[in-house]
């Protein structure tokens, strides 16, 4: 199991895409935070804002880039683990040796989900070392209108519970892309079915729409608001996808 894992790994970072994608991904990380500090302002919603400062700059920075990892980033690299592979005839030349198609499927998602966490740790540490070096801390932060107040070390504590639950909604989008990716050969179409499933949410209820409204729904989690009901529906996503996914790998003949 381990050694599939490393191979994953390795392939991961043999293509030229993942060390440009990261390089973009740290260019945008720049970009977005010369803008937030021009002007100065972090936006809850169209309607709520707040004034910016060390302890809550990193949270608003990974606001920012959120759309750029669910609709671009992620999806490229969850689907060309799956797809490309396959395309190319990789499967085959590694299904044909003693290995279970299960540790093959595991080492995939372990590997996506440890590239998610590469760009979300990233983006965490360059986010408060940011925010440190153009802001002063204030000695309490409120990060929610009408919200608890927390301390600097408490502020520390919200904004990796911030970057967890982006998280673990992008482990749901790799259960969403993986399932449509094993049902789905064709990459481009598998890409962009992807991003129509995570558009179609939408216009889903409520306690689905944290795809598209992830740092919203993120924000009111935190606050207390709604958290069985995100939890449950994110976790039951999660579920459903892979074990949909696993019971199409223990069946699919990748041989073919």
């Amino acid at each position: 199991m381990s050694e599939l894992f490393m191979s994953e790994w390795e392939r991961i970072w043999a293509r030229r895409k993942t060390m440009v994608s990261l390089g973009i991904f740290i260019l945008l990380l720049g970009m977005s935070t010369f803008l937030l500090h021009r002007g100065g302002i972090g936006f809850y919603t169209a309607q709520l804002d707040t004034q910016l400062h060390a302890l809550n700059f990193p949270v608003f920075l990974i606001k920012e880039l959120g759309f750029i990892l669910s609709f671009v980033m992620l999806p490229m690299f969850f689907i060309d683990s799956f797809n490309g592979e396959y395309s190319s005839g990789a499967y085959r030349l590694i299904l044909i040796r003693p290995q279970a198609r299960k540790h093959l499927l595991f080492a995939k998602w372990g590997s996506m989900a440890a590239i998610t966490a590469i760009f979300l740790t990233v983006a965490y540490i360059f986010g408060h070392i940011a925010g440190w070096l153009l802001y002063s801390a204030p000695s309490t932060v409120t990060f929610y209108p009408d919200g608890p107040s927390y301390s600097i070390l408490g502020a520390f504590g919200y904004s990796l519970l911030y970057y967890l639950i982006f998280f673990l909604i992008y482990l749901a989008l790799l259960g969403i892309a993986s399932l449509i990716s094993s049902i789905m050969p064709n990459a481009i179409l598998a890409f962009f079915s992807t991003i129509a499933t995570i558009l179609a949410t939408l216009y889903a209820p409520n306690t689905l729409q944290f795809f598209v409204m992830n740092s919203e729904i993120t924000f009111q989690v935190l606050n207390g608001m709604d958290q069985i009901p995100f939890f449950g529906s994110l976790f039951g996503i999660i579920i459903v996808t892979y074990s949909l996914v696993y019971g199409v790998w223990a069946r699919k003949g990748w041989m073919t």
